[in-house]
């Protein structure tokens, strides 16, 4: 059974991008192995860290039912995201029967390197649009997950081959987020490449942390000038931010981008917000708000969530859930926080890069409201590292 588990993760890990029916399936069969485990062992003894860890997971479902309460046109489909928050728990007893994580830096090598090439391929050869199969964005969040990992592996090593060969994965992971034309994960790679280096050294002078923003800038700045493809959208942005100057001065709504349609939506979204500061007008009733602000009724088709998690949190649940998805990353990032305090400083300081990552996602898309693959892929990870980190440390406290 063992063998099967960790074959399952490798499987998950490995298509996390290119085959979700294999990714979907593996982690479905891990929930059934889980509860397996669980109705086998009844009084299973459980750590203090993950009582904590089961509680901030149920109280985070829990406050998408205010849905049930502030929307008119409430259905089940509208707490779909969030149930994975609390129906996913079984994958970390399943995790927890795992005897040696020694499989899980070759397993996240090889999903970074498989990956990437794939979104090379489909940009060099096939010309899929943005180069992912699936969903740019969320493609683009895994690979950057994937490539700092990578990153932070990387830096723990000292044969020169490996060396290479592990920079020039990193290398084709922060190329592949390049090539998805993701601006708002393209902007968190230098952030992302400070937080692992802080994280693997402990400390970081701030002249390094200009060089990270110099050399960004300046590769940035290479790339755009050689890839047509993101040369165009470059110019594209740049015409976009003018109209959203003028918008911005005016006061007229316009829509006819990506970057104006998030202007509005984190706009008048916050005018909404303030409509119903304390519950929020609900997942389907935030878009009658937001109209009633001014939102023009035309850009409403593609509106399911505001593009940036903070402001879908308070236009559809308010301070409550803003306050609620505060609460739990707060938590996850202290439980692991903890086992870094027990010794443990590889797989919890994984753990951190996954959660640092999202927050800087939070900012440019909503994905624990927008996006299924973005919340299964968080889940998945979490308890895959924080099992891993658990399991080095014999002497936490229960």
């Amino acid at each position: 059974m063992n063998l099967i588990i960790i074959s399952l993760i490798s499987l998950a890990f490995i298509f996390i991008n290119e085959s979700k029916l294999i990714y979907q399936y593996s982690i479905f069969i891990l929930v059934l192995i889980g509860i397996s485990y669980l109705l086998r062992r009844r009084r299973m003894k459980l750590k203090y860290i993950e009582k904590v860890l089961f509680i901030t997971f149920s109280l985070y479902f829990g406050s998408h039912l205010t849905y049930m309460f502030n929307d008119q046109s409430f259905s089940v489909r509208d707490i779909d995201h969030a149930s994975r928050f609390l129906l996913l728990i079984p994958l970390y007893f399943a995790f927890r029967e795992i005897k040696s994580f020694s499989f899980l830096d070759n397993t996240i090598i090889l999903a970074t390197s498989i990956t990437s090439l794939i979104v090379v391929v489909n940009f060099t050869f096939l010309d899929v649009p943005r180069s992912y199969n699936g969903s740019c964005i969320s493609g683009a969040q895994v690979s950057l997950v994937l490539g700092s990992i990578t990153l932070f592996i990387l830096l723990s090593k000292k044969k020169f081959k490996v060396i290479l060969l592990l920079s020039f994965v990193v290398f084709l992971s922060f190329a592949s987020i390049f090539l998805s034309e993701t601006r708002g994960v393209i902007l968190c790679i230098p952030f992302a490449i400070i937080i692992v280096l802080y994280l693997k050294f402990r400390k970081l002078e701030f002249k390094y942390i200009v060089y990270v923003f110099l050399t960004f800038t300046t590769i940035t700045y290479i790339v755009i000038q050689n890839v047509p493809s993101l040369n165009s959208r470059f110019s594209k942005t740049m015409v976009s931010l003018k109209v959203l100057d003028r918008s911005i001065d005016s006061g007229e709504f316009y829509g006819n981008s990506s970057i104006l349609i998030r202007y509005n939506f984190i706009k008048f979204g916050y005018l909404a917000f303030l409509e119903n500061p304390f519950f929020g007008s609900g997942r389907k009733g935030f878009r009658q708000k937001m109209v009633e602000q001014g939102y023009d009724e035309n850009y409403l088709i593609p509106l399911s969530h505001s593009h940036n998690q903070v402001i879908s949190d308070l236009v559809m649940r308010g301070l409550f859930g803003f306050l609620s998805t505060l609460f739990f990353m707060l938590i996850l990032t202290l439980i692991l926080l903890a086992t870094r305090k027990h010794g443990e400083r590889k797989f919890s300081s994984y753990g951190l890069i996954l959660i640092s990552s999202y927050l800087m996602f939070f900012l440019t898309d909503s994905p624990f409201i927008g996006s299924m693959h973005a919340t299964l892929f968080f889940i998945f990870c979490f308890f895959v590292f924080l099992c891993s980190s658990l399991h080095r440390i014999r002497n936490i406290i229960y």
